[in-house]
C-alpha cells in the first residue's frame, strides 16, 4: 500500500455517531475511486500513492455524509423552532461552521460532523436565527438566548472546537 502517510484509516463523525474504516488498495491505472462498501467502511481504490488526490475524494464524502445528516437535522430544528430558511448547501469553509444570507439560505460546513452534537444543533439554531436577524445585534443575541439560553456557553465551547477536526480534512 502506498498511500499517503497522512490519509487516515479510519473516519469518527462524532455528531452522529459513526465511525468508518477506511482501506486503501493500490490499482494500476491512474484514477482514484472511493466507495463506501459496507455501513462502515469505505475503500478508496486506484492510484492511492497520490495522496492528494485520495484527501480530496474523502472531502468530497464528507459533503455527501454533510447532505445525509445535516440537511435532515436542520430541516427538524426547522420545523421545531418555526423558523424557515429558503434553501440549505453544506460546504467546506475554511473559518465559518455555518452562515445565512440575506436570501434564507443556510451553509453549514461539513466539518461540523466532527463536533459533539450539542455544538451541532446550536450552530443551526444560530444560523436559523439570521433569517430573522441578519445580525449578531441585541435584538439576534435576544431572539437567540429565547431558543437557546445557554448560547453565551456554547459559544465558547465553539472557540475550541476546530481542533476536533482532523488535520488532514484542512489540507
Amino acid at each position: 500500500m502506498r498511500h499517503a502517510v497522512f490519509a487516515p484509516s479510519s473516519i469518527v463523525l462524532n455528531a452522529v455517531g459513526r465511525r468508518f474504516t477506511v482501506r486503501y488498495t493500490d490499482l494500476k491505472g491512474g484514477g482514484l475511486e472511493l466507495v463506501q462498501s459496507t455501513h462502515s467502511d469505505i475503500e478508496v481504490s486506484g492510484n492511492v500513492g497520490n495522496g492528494k488526490g485520495c484527501l480530496a475524494l474523502l472531502r468530497l464524502w464528507l459533503q455527501m455524509q454533510g447532505r445525509v445528516y445535516l440537511i435532515p437535522w436542520a430541516e427538524q430544528i426547522s420545523c421545531q423552532t418555526g423558523l424557515a430558511f429558503k434553501a440549505i448547501q453544506i460546504r467546506g469553509q475554511k473559518t465559518r461552521w455555518g452562515s445565512c444570507s440575506s436570501k434564507g439560505t443556510i451553509s453549514l460546513n461539513y466539518k461540523l460532523l466532527f463536533l459533539q452534537s450539542h455544538l451541532v444543533t446550536y450552530i443551526i439554531i444560530h444560523e436559523l436565527c439570521h433569517t430573522v436577524h441578519m445580525n449578531h445585534s441585541l435584538n439576534f443575541r435576544s431572539f437567540l438566548a429565547t431558543l437557546e439560553p445557554e448560547w453565551k456557553k456554547l459559544d465558547a465551547e465553539l472557540k475550541g472546537a476546530s481542533r476536533l477536526v482532523p488535520r488532514w480534512v484542512n489540507r
